[in-house]
């Protein structure tokens, strides 16, 4: 993982306290890392919607998110805590927890009080992500698995940054910002904006500058709930599709831990439709596009970041037309918040 993105300029100030009342733990299912950088007896210290926690993966490759320290006598277990078979294992006393939080034995002998047991967060993989969920015990609803089937490894950045989760879903639906941010010649919407339950679903075809000329592209985008959004790209000049992810983490009310994860499909094109199209069909033409996909990608979220780090949530926008869809858009996103969504009582979203 690489930290591509800019760093915060000047003071940080609170998104809560510069939004007004938007809430800064939206519920939904969140990234809090990629499957690939969590191997088997890892064990990663998370600061998630408010609580530091510790996320680890068992010998057997199960996965756990705790509250980071330990009820006996308040050890962190992020710090200098490992794994054991199934378990973490303390580093002040040697009581070890399984994914569930249950103390499973102390330095004494088995445990014998229900007071042992740590908080706990559900957490699951989808398509090379590690998800926890924030919003309470009863799970709403999940994340699909995508098929990797044919498509290349993710690269990978990752970068923390005063935002809020809200921001970078809006930014699909936001289509007056494609001209004006990233240079696009042409926005045209080809479906109209899909909102069922969790689900956002777009479609947009649009032409961008590349040096002398231009480039078409056509975006399909699917975002569940505020933290994870899945863009498809066809690009019809090259034959090529290229998938992105946006994966916006809630920290601790002042920022978020902003993911970016980007490949593409492997399988050559039925006809090479020009002489870049054949080079892309090729394994090294493939490793270069994704180089450049990669390279694209980062740079159209670093002009996103440089206006989220210093904007304002606006409750009431002066929206006119061909702002897009962004009142509808609100109204869905209305469904993410709760009384587990403010800080003074995230804590209680974790399960026990």
């Amino acid at each position: 993982m690489t930290d591509l993105l800019p760093a915060s300029e000047g003071p940080v100030v609170s998104y809560g306290a510069r939004a007004g009342m938007l809430p800064p733990y939206p519920k939904g299912w969140f990234c809090v890392g990629f499957s690939a950088d969590l191997p088997a007896g890892a064990v990663e210290r998370v600061t998630f919607a408010g609580r530091e926690s510790v996320l680890f993966r068992t010998a057997s490759g199960r996965l756990g998110l705790l509250d980071a320290y330990c009820p006996h006598l308040g050890a962190h277990l992020g710090r200098g805590g490992r794994v054991a078979d199934e378990t973490i294992r303390c580093p002040f006393h040697g009581f070890t927890f399984d994914t569930a939080g249950r103390c499973r034995s102390t330095s004494y002998g088995q445990p014998r009080s229900p007071r042992l047991a740590v908080a706990t967060r559900p957490v699951e993989e989808r398509h090379g992500l590690i998800l926890a969920w924030h919003g309470g015990e009863t799970i709403e609803w999940h994340v699909p698995e995508a098929s990797t089937d044919g498509w290349t490894a993710w690269s990978t950045r990752t970068s923390t940054i005063v935002a809020h989760p809200q921001d970078t879903v809006e930014n699909g639906v936001d289509i007056g910002h494609f001209a004006a941010v990233h240079n696009y010649l042409e926005v045209t919407p080809l479906d109209e904006l899909k909102l069922d339950g969790p689900l956002l679903g777009a479609r947009y075809q649009v032409r961008r500058r590349r040096g002398l000329g231009a480039i078409t592209m056509d975006y399909t985008i699917e975002a569940h709930g505020l933290g994870h959004s899945l863009v498809e790209t066809h690009i019809p000049e090259l034959g090529m599709r290229v998938r992105q992810l946006i994966l916006a983490s809630p920290v601790d009310g002042t920022v978020i831990q902003l993911r970016l994860a980007l490949s593409i499909y492997r399988s050559s094109p039925v006809r090479a439709h020009n002489a870049a199209a054949a080079i892309a069909a090729t394994a090294v033409g493939r490793w270069l596009v994704q180089r450049w996909a990669v390279a694209a990608f980062a740079a159209d979220i670093q002009q996103d970041v440089a206006v989220w780090q210093h904007k304002r949530y606006v409750h009431r926008p002066a929206l006119v037309p061909g702002d897009g869809p962004i009142t509808s858009y609100r109204r869905w996103a209305e469904q993410f918040y709760g009384p587990e969504s403010w800080p003074e009582t995230a804590g209680e979203a974790f399960c026990r």
